[in-house]
């Protein structure tokens, strides 16, 4: 086990007053919100007499989306999942994975005290992929499989901004990250930073490589936005 420290930032600034405004309550929905999306884009690109060159190429990309969330007067709890798939095919190269997505993220937030602008919040993800990742134009040997690698997340900790619109500080002191690599050939090789397997001379495989690593630190997010005219 390991130690790491994440931090992120984002600032979108655009033309607007520097002052914070409150959220209005009449913007908050109590209850259950729910909202599916499933979409399907192919593409399609064909040179005919194109004196400049290009390839004939066809893709295309499946898509599912799903969001819940869920709120009380002090405490909310917000999940999405996040699907996409796509192929590509040109006209000299076999059919190639393009997006292979599977996403899972969970939000569960405490306010004790509604005056202030701090609550309390755990995060969770998970991800990883439907199919065989390659690098091509190898076909022989996967890099990567469902489940392998996968990633987790899970942290508990405080956010800032619970009342005002446009701006949040999220501050985890305890973050919990686990690669998983559940597949005994890749594991083998350690790769996703796995431990390797253990071989003796002739070849012969002494101890398993390592299908997971845990890492422990602190994750830091402030986004902070402003409204354009």
């Amino acid at each position: 086990m390991s130690l790491f420290v994440l931090s992120s930032s984002l600032l979108v600034a655009q033309p607007d007053s520097l002052y914070f405004h409150k959220k209005k309550s009449d913007d908050i929905q109590l209850g259950w919100r729910t909202k599916k999306e499933v979409g399907l884009y192919l593409n399609q690109v064909s040179f005919t007499n194109w004196n400049a060159g290009g390839t004939n190429s066809i893709s295309g990309i499946v898509t599912g989306k799903a969001f819940a969330k869920y709120k009380q007067e002090r405490w909310f709890w917000n999940s999405s999942l996040n699907l996409r798939y796509g192929l590509n095919k040109q006209e000299d190269k076999g059919l190639r994975k393009t997006e292979d997505v599977i996403e899972v993220i969970s939000n569960v937030g405490l306010e004790k005290n509604p005056e202030s602008n701090w609550f309390y919040s755990a995060r969770f993800s998970f991800n990883t992929q439907f199919a065989k990742g390659f690098k091509y134009p190898n076909r022989d040997e996967p890099i990567s499989k469902i489940f392998a690698p996968s990633y987790m997340f899970f942290g508990i900790g405080m956010e800032y901004g619970r009342h005002i619109d446009r701006m949040s500080i999220y501050v985890s002191p305890f973050t919990l990250k686990t690669t998983f690599v559940l597949d005994n050939d890749l594991a083998n090789q350690g790769v996703f930073g796995v431990n390797p397997a253990i071989y003796d001379l002739e070849g012969s495989i002494l101890r398993g490589g390592k299908k997971s690593k845990a890492r422990v630190g602190c994750f830091i997010d402030k986004p902070i936005r402003r409204r354009s005219i």
